[in-house]
């Protein structure tokens, strides 16, 4: 009786020391390792994504923006808000000093150009000094 129980509890011993060493064998064989590693890999690409797909996406509102200002800026948005665009022989005018009492001025606005001769000021005109 005490044969077999010996020889029981080492069969059973030595089952648990097979499990264990399969396990280690499995855990530190190539294939578990690739496909370790192809997990990572994986899980990287993933993380990539996430970080691109966001990435674009504020480069997208930014570029919206950038759009936005570039509408707001574009001198053809202001001549349709009622702006016009005065010149004196090509060179902006910028002050009522530009310019004298008949002299000839180009004026551009939202849907064209057209010259203009300059009169001189009415009495109640004011102009402001600098």
């Amino acid at each position: 009786y005490q044969f077999t129980h010996t020889l029981a509890a080492r069969l059973s011993a030595d089952r648990a020391a097979l499990r264990d060493a399969r396990w280690r064998l499995e855990r530190l064989s190539p294939q578990a390792q690739i496909e370790g590693r192809r997990q990572q890999i994986d899980d990287i690409a993933a993380n990539i994504g996430r970080i691109l797909r966001h990435t674009l996406a504020l480069r997208r509102e930014q570029l919206t923006g950038l759009q936005s200002q570039l509408a707001t800026l574009n001198p053809n948005a202001i001549l349709r808000r009622g702006y016009a665009i005065v010149q004196k022989n090509g060179a902006l005018v910028t002050r009522v000093r530009d310019v004298s009492a008949g002299d000839a001025i180009t004026i551009t606005v939202s849907d064209g150009r057209f010259r203009a001769a300059v009169t001189p000021p009415s009495p109640e005109s004011e102009v402001e000094k600098p």
